[in-house]
């Protein structure tokens, strides 16, 4: 059997690893909350396996995936409680563009192997 192969086929699996990732933290997002489950558990599995990775693409994009989390999470918050303001539904727009937008760039990055479209 071929070395090189086990080590592409490795890297795939890192790969979809990685895509399912997205897929979870996304899909509480998508399903604006409904399935946040999904996403808590998505954050729970980066911090479980962020050690087992050398590569720096994948521990780019598990950072990029903590970053949009905890920045996100404080200004639902804020935005839940600013609801009563009607403000709330202003920011809570602009919070889910701006996770949506971290979402997509790091997904993009991630089909295209590009880590520099993180930075």
């Amino acid at each position: 059997m071929n070395g090189h192969k086990n080590i592409i086929d490795f890297k795939y699996k890192d790969h979809i690893f990685l895509f399912i990732l997205y897929l979870l933290f996304s899909s509480g997002f998508a399903t604006m909350g409904t399935l946040s489950i999904l996403t808590l558990a998505s954050v729970m599995v980066i911090y479980l396996k962020r050690n087992c990775f050398n590569d720096n693409f994948y521990i780019l994009h598990f950072d990029w995936l903590l970053r949009t989390f905890w920045i996100s999470l404080p200004f639902y918050l804020f935005s839940f409680i600013f609801m009563k303001f009607y403000i709330g539904y202003l920011l809570i727009t602009v919070t889910t563009l701006w996770t949506t937008y971290r979402i997509v760039k790091g997904w993009l990055s991630l089909i295209y192997n590009d880590e520099y479209i993180l930075e």
